[in-house]
């Protein structure tokens, strides 16, 4: 389960953005990395990626954690953050195939924790999923199958069946999935 501290941390970087943040998503970006700093967090900014596939994202943001929380600990919790479209296996995808992705990147690191978010193309409600060292032994003792949720596009149905899931904040339409890992 996601340390109880650190859901309220991450939701802050995105959920205080005002309006007129809202509508660019560097803005956006800018906006969280000023929260975090105000929150006394170092933060590490990717910046808005151009679209790639969610498993080369995840490889590379976990790359950048581990050895962040492995080799080169600052004073203070970091956060990093980035964002942009993703896709898995040319389609487009989600905040909870991207989750997803990390998971398996990060292999249940004890240090880190995510959320990823990403607002609804079809002006429904978005998707924030919630990422922590124990996601997939989790998902493991819950029987769910990794494969066939990132195969399927059903990410969000296993992110859902954890607890794991929530609607995103009420941003306007936007393609982009917000990325935040925590290192604590």
């Amino acid at each position: 389960m996601t340390d109880p501290s650190v859901r309220p941390i991450l939701a802050a970087l995105f959920d205080a953005a005002p309006p007129a943040e809202c509508a660019s998503p560097a803005a956006l970006l800018a906006g969280a990395a000023a929260r975090a700093r105000g929150a006394g967090l170092a933060v590490l900014e990717l910046g808005l990626q151009p679209a790639a596939e969610a498993g080369e994202v995840a490889a590379m943001m976990a790359a950048i954690a581990l050895q962040g929380v492995r080799f080169g600990r600052a004073p203070n919790p970091t956060v990093i953050l980035g964002g942009g479209p993703v896709s898995n296996g040319g389609m487009a995808a989600g905040a909870a195939t991207l989750a997803l992705r990390l998971a398996l990147s990060l292999d249940e690191h004890p240090a880190v924790h995510g959320c990823t978010i990403q607002a609804r193309w079809d002006h429904g409600p978005g998707e924030r999923a919630w990422l922590a060292p124990d996601t997939l032994a989790r998902v493991r003792g819950a029987r769910l199958d990794v494969a066939r949720a990132l195969a399927g596009g059903a990410a969000a149905e296993l992110f859902a069946a954890l607890g794991a899931l929530d609607p995103a904040p009420p941003w306007p339409e936007n393609a982009a999935v917000f990325r935040a890992l925590l290192l604590t």
